[in-house]
């Protein structure tokens, strides 16, 4: 089955994946922008769609307010998106991430087990959104923070990783955490959602057909043969 891309692969408005209905409280719009452009480039949707499609997740009460701002008619999710931020002021400042945030962060992750790149993607941008700030000052260093993003995740996705690095990076020093860009490539590589053993060609019957057509019936199998008896 062909991955869905575009509108067709946009999270349905109030389902789990989807961004949290806006309704104008100004604490909340950071977090609705940014999960929003989560889904559409994971969607893979083309950004002229981004302005338009965005109000799925907007309250009817809030849909003039955004009509109004700049980009909206000609559909620039560029000038719209800088519109939203000037109209929404603090809400945008900066906001620090402590070490103390990081290790929580780590440890939450550690928990869930990355199946797919979209999943990766995800940890990989929280990651990257959270620790930014620390690498910047200088707390934690890059390879404390390489360090970091290896623990955040699930001891099971550390062993794929470890094999696949193992081949790309055959001379790396063992003493030495791989660096989050290695880390994320060998990811990618691992999980990619179009990799040919993640889809069944169309031209090949289903697994449930094929089992029919061997005489399987469920988990039992007849096998037939001949014996031939001394005389």
């Amino acid at each position: 089955m062909a991955q869905l891309i575009g509108k067709a692969a946009m999270p349905a408005p109030r389902s789990k994946k989807a961004p949290t209905m806006f309704n104008g409280d100004e604490d909340a719009i950071a977090e609705f922008l940014e999960v929003y452009k989560h889904c559409a480039d994971d969607a893979q949707l083309p950004k002229t769609e981004w302005v338009k499609f965005m109000f799925h997740y907007i309250d009817r009460s809030q849909c003039l307010t955004f009509e109004a701002f700049k980009g909206y008619a000609n559909e620039d999710w560029d000038v719209f998106s800088v519109a939203i931020k000037e109209a929404f002021g603090g809400a945008f400042q900066t906001k620090q991430c402590t070490c103390a945030t990081l290790d929580t962060f780590i440890h939450t992750s550690a928990a869930k087990v990355i199946t797919l790149d979209t999943e990766l993607r995800v940890y990989h941008r929280d990651f990257q959104g959270k620790a930014a700030y620390l690498i910047n000052d200088k707390q934690p260093s890059e390879k404390e923070a390489a360090h970091y993003y290896w623990f955040g995740s699930h001891p099971s996705t550390q062993e794929q990783l470890e094999r696949r690095l193992g081949i790309i990076k055959p001379d790396h020093p063992l003493d030495d955490p791989f660096t989050i860009a290695d880390v994320y490539k060998a990811g990618c590589y691992i999980f990619n959602s179009n990799a040919f053993h993640r889809v069944l060609p169309s031209v090949l019957p289903t697994p449930s057909a094929s089992i029919q057509s061997l005489g399987v019936a469920g988990d039992s199998q007849v096998i037939k043969k001949m014996v031939r008896l001394p005389s």
